[in-house]
């Protein structure tokens, strides 16, 4: 049975979702076991880390409506935060083959994409007249966007699952405001 039971908001959670969050818990500790790891399912379970100057943030499977629908907009989630500010981020999209990586350390910023064992710079685009903006699949409130979307000039509404809304700005498809 791929559904478990639900969290406390009431969202799903899957045997993939533990299964998911043990595997990258177990590589994460291993490679940096000097800092905790913040990962959703152990907080929902109610074991939160007692978390210092730097810490871990994983969510192992960012998307799970999608995923018990058999769609391709899920992923993995793994960052580094130090100071209160994210230093490194990974979010990998297993179904689309697609992989956004961007890291900072000091002056030195580094941020790319791989798809099909090719890896891509990222840059963002500077802000048209006309944005592309992205929508959730499964958590579109309607009431809430449309009076939003009213006040921008909109070219394209990109409905897409998952932490790949912000991908997509990362990659410069979509816009932020």
């Amino acid at each position: 049975m791929l559904f478990r039971s639900t969290k406390a908001d009431a969202s799903p959670v899957t045997v993939a979702d533990q299964a998911a969050e043990q595997i990258v818990l177990e590589v994460v500790e291993r490679f940096s076991p000097a800092f905790p790891v913040v990962a959703e399912e152990r907080v929902a379970a109610g074991h939160v880390p007692l978390c210092g100057e730097a810490f871990w943030l994983v969510d192992a499977l960012d998307g799970t409506r999608e995923f018990i629908k058999g769609g391709s907009d899920f992923t993995v989630n793994v960052g580094f935060i130090q100071d209160a500010l994210p230093v490194m981020g990974l979010v990998h999209a297993p179904a689309r083959g697609e992989t956004y990586f961007g890291a900072i350390a000091g002056d030195v910023r580094k941020a790319f994409v791989l798809r099909g064992g090719k890896r891509s710079p990222i840059a963002v685009r500077p802000r048209p007249a006309k944005v592309v903006i992205t929508s959730s699949k499964s958590h579109e409130v309607p009431a809430l966007m449309d009076p939003f979307l009213a006040k921008l000039d909109v070219a394209e509404k990109v409905v897409i699952g998952s932490s790949l809304k912000f991908c997509l700005v990362e990659i410069g498809r979509a816009h932020s405001e």
